[in-house]
């Protein structure tokens, strides 16, 4: 897809890919009988940066969330508290996380 940007009456042509392009994927697991995940995608789509987030047990993903951020640097810093936040060992969760990857 090509969109034309005009600036100060120039026209500059720029490329869009359909397809997203995925810059980081994080997968965390806790030691808990039901299998319990987390997975952390950081992906750019169309001008944009997505965070996803989906968790589950056994498997079997029981919930999504999508954040989407105009800057690489703001869903990194989600990216990197949300991984702070479940992997904490003083969380008032019994359910602590570990990084698989």
């Amino acid at each position: 897809m090509e969109i034309f940007i005009w600036i100060s009456g120039d026209a500059i042509m720029v490329q869009l890919s359909f397809f997203s392009t995925t810059i980081d994927t994080v997968s965390l697991a806790a030691d808990s009988p039901r299998q319990a995940f987390y997975r952390l995608y950081l992906t750019s789509e169309m001008g944009q940066v997505r965070l996803e987030k989906e968790w589950g047990a056994k498997q079997k993903i029981l919930g999504r969330r999508v954040h989407v951020f105009k800057s690489l640097q703001k869903a990194k810093k989600e990216m990197a508290r949300t991984i702070r936040e479940k992997t904490n060992p003083n969380r008032k969760s019994k359910r602590i996380y570990k990084v698989e990857n």
